[in-house]
């Protein structure tokens, strides 16, 4: 592969239907000339293609891809997050697609090319399990039905007639797969069977088979669209339009892909914020259940940053944009769960792997029970052919197909609706799987908003050591920091220009304020690069002592003086570790602070403990703990990156940094320590019924094998207990969506 010259295409997909499908565009696609690879994201609908442009031939992959029933318009492709008018024409397709106040939609249809074959058009129509399609066929079996019944009639050719109309493009369809080294599919599977039963005269019951596989084909695509409601939901969350504030203070009306960074908007009662941004004037209570998961309104004012997707409950509200409509919250949000689903878990690939062989192995099983009874044992020929048709027909491997990908889709929707946000398949598997977790202790376990209780100066005045602070902090984002910074602002505490700033992850913060060299940083630290008076030494443990977390400032490496603050632990932390221990998940607190505060914490929690730990050593606890067992590290700021990067699972709540985000693969939007158990029973969940799934789609096709080879069933019966086992696995995968969180935390 010359990878300076293989470029993209994306194109939009219409007539998938099923995971069935994917899986077949993407292996037709990968077998393309000139296509180096392919990946079918079925959720909205997209395939993406890497291909040598000079042997790829765009037109003609498009016409064979309508071939097989599926028709595709190309797509731009912008950036790492599509705009929420991309999404919304993906997801229009769908009938479940609805508008919502404030968020009207106008669709826009997709238009197949005019030129079109009418064997295309053919085909389209007779592979898009229509409805109209499906009346039309059953209505004329069940006269052709009565005529054979009620006048005595042979309708023989009538059914095989009838047989050959939806049969037709199911070949097609089989050929072109089986050109693109896709052999064993389905349609070859019911192409097999249904000319077997016309050539032994059972035409009839070949056109039962057929109708019944394609009232299952659409019964399973509605109900798939079912799952992703939620999703289509998010998809028109947002207002088509927004008023913008100009310069000269007058109003204009523009769409909202027209925002740009730093317009002034104006956001009524009612309005969700169309992008993220910062209120600039007025205030109100803010509802962010979207996004976050947690039902209880937020007041905010001036200053406040607000999410794309909130509501303005109660007031009117001038924001400062600091998003565009590509890569707002939602969009960003829609970006990590459509990516999600789109990826696979080890049980999908066992399941797409054991496929490969299944289908081969059904075919030369039907071949082996039609074949040796007559041959060997002289039994007859038709009855053993019927039994090997039949065969066929229950070997089909669309509930199996289906049994991962239906469930792990149900189970990123709901887990995103709770507020988690999982942005893999085997993230979702592997959490379940945990039992060790550990947890920062500053904005995790805690709430991260410490109170300064006393400034201990003994050269200097209070408000001097404070400045030195304050100024040092002011260019970092750790809660100890905002809290040092929100202080001075109240006390009238100047700021002053800091050259040389350094954040020394697990150690503190360093600068340079008028030709002094300024350290802030934690005791244990302090000794180890200067002498510590008795004064600050006894000062420093009875701080401790209370539960205060002290912070040293150095000027010139000589303590000058020392900050206590102290933080609340979060309402919901005893109770998420006692939900943990009955989960048998055993919890560690790993700390930079110092062992007297973290004890304090640990013994209120009931909970172990391992404090005064640099960002080195919290990774080698992981890791030496991941040798043993599946261990989780959650976190939130920069010093937590390494651990959180070696955890089997690692989980940043949504407030911290964007290095401990971007290291984790389960972000708690909400930052409520509860989601964390959630998502463990959710992924436990979504395994259950993945197992659950497997045992009733190989099951249900054992029993029938067995039924049919004892000559108890017929034809139509076969293609119903494929059809039904798949309909019950994408039900059973739906009934995650009623997971629902198991806490109700109280309140103090």
């Amino acid at each position: 592969m010359n990878i300076e010259k293989t470029a993209e295409i994306k194109f939009s997909i219409n007539g998938m239907d099923c995971p069935s499908c994917a899986q077949k565009i993407e292996i037709f696609s990968k077998n393309a000339k000139g296509v180096h690879e392919a990946k079918v994201n079925f959720v909205n609908s997209i395939l993406l293609l890497k291909f040598e442009p000079e042997i790829f031939k765009k037109d003609q992959f498009i016409l064979s891809t309508k071939k097989l029933g599926y028709s595709l318009q190309e797509e731009a492709i912008k950036n790492k997050y599509n705009s929420i008018a991309t999404l919304k024409k993906q997801f229009q397709k769908s009938k479940n697609f609805k508008s919502f106040p404030q968020k009207k939609i106008v669709a826009k249809k997709i238009q197949i090319d005019k030129k079109t074959s009418s064997f295309t058009k053919f085909a389209t129509f007779f592979t898009s399990q229509n409805w109209t399609l499906i009346g039309i066929l059953s209505f004329v079996y069940l006269a052709l039905l009565s005529l054979q019944y009620f006048y005595n009639k042979n309708c023989h050719s009538l059914f095989t007639g009838l047989t050959l109309i939806p049969l037709y493009p199911i070949v097609t369809k089989s050929f072109y797969l089986a050109k693109a080294k896709h052999i064993f599919s389905v349609e070859t599977l019911m192409s097999i069977s249904s000319i077997g039963a016309i050539t032994i005269g059972a035409s009839e019951e070949a056109a039962a088979v057929l109708i019944l596989y394609l009232i299952g084909e659409k019964l399973e695509s509605v109900t798939l669209a079912k799952s992703n409601q939620e999703l289509k939901m998010l998809m028109g969350i947002l207002p088509e339009t927004v008023t913008r504030v100009t310069e000269n203070h007058t109003q204009e009306i523009i769409p909202l892909s027209e925002i740009e960074v730093n317009n002034i908007l104006e956001i009524k009662p009612g309005d969700r914020f169309p992008v993220d941004g910062k209120i600039i004037s007025g205030e109100a209570f803010i509802d962010e259940s979207l996004i976050t998961g947690e039902a209880t309104p937020i007041f905010k004012n001036e200053n406040f940053p607000v999410s794309a997707g909130s509501i303005n409950l109660d007031g009117f509200l001038l924001i400062q944009a600091e998003s565009t409509a590509e890569n707002n919250t939602v969009s960003k949000l829609v970006h990590l769960i459509t990516e999600a689903q789109a990826s696979k878990t080890n049980a999908m690939r066992s399941i797409e792997k054991f496929s490969k062989i299944y289908t081969p192995t059904i075919l030369l099983l039907g071949i082996l029970v039609a074949a040796i009874p007559p041959l060997f044992f002289h039994e007859n020929w038709f009855s053993w052919i019927y039994r090997g048709l039949a065969i066929l027909l229950i070997g089909c491997p669309c509930a199996l197909v289906i049994s991962t990908p239906s469930a792990i889709s149900a189970g990123i929707l709901i887990a995103a609706k709770l507020g988690i946000l999982i942005k893999n398949a085997i993230s979702l598997e592997t959490i379940g799987k945990i039992k060790q977790i550990a947890f920062d202790k500053t904005g995790t376990l805690t709430y991260g908003k410490l109170d300064v209780t006393k400034i201990v100066s003994f050269d200097k005045s209070e408000m001097q050591i404070l400045q030195l602070a304050a100024s040092v902090e002011a260019k970092t984002n750790h809660p100890l920091a905002k809290c040092i910074i929100e202080y001075a602002k109240k006390l009238d505490v100047s700021i002053s220009d800091v050259k040389n700033s350094k954040t020394i992850p697990g150690v503190g913060v360093q600068g340079e304020i008028n030709n002094l060299a300024v350290l802030i940083c934690s005791p244990q630290y302090a000794r180890k690069i200067t002498a510590i008076s008795d004064n600050f030494a006894n000062e420093i443990i009875e701080l401790q002592t209370k539960g205060n977390t002290v912070i040293c400032i150095l000027v010139n490496f000589k303590i000058e003086g020392l900050i206590a603050l102290k933080d609340k632990i979060k309402i919901e932390a005893k109770e998420t570790i006692e939900k943990l221990k009955k989960l048998n998940i055993n919890s560690t607190i790993l700390t930079g602070d110092n062992v007297t505060t973290a004890n304090l914490i640990a013994n209120q929690l009931d909970i172990a403990v391992k404090a005064e730990l640099l960002p080195n050593e919290k990774l080698n606890f992981i890791k030496s703990t991941s040798e043993k067992s599946f261990i989780a590290m959650v976190g939130d700021g920069i010093n937590d990156a390494p651990a959180l990067a070696a955890a089997n699972i690692a989980i940043a709540m949504g407030n911290g940094s964007n290095i401990a985000i971007d290291s984790s693969q389960v972000i708690i939007t909400g930052n409520k320590l509860t989601s964390i158990v959630d998502a463990i029973s959710l992924s436990k969940k979504v395994m259950v019924t993945i197992k659950q799934n497997i045992v009733i789609a190989i099951g249900l096709k054992a029993i029938f094998f067995i039924l049919t080879i004892s000559g108890a069933t017929q034809l139509w019966m076969a293609i119903l207990a494929d059809t039904g086992a798949t309909l019950i696995v994408t039900l059973n995968s739906l009934s995650i969506l009623f997971f629902k969180s198991k806490f109700s935390i109280k309140k103090l």
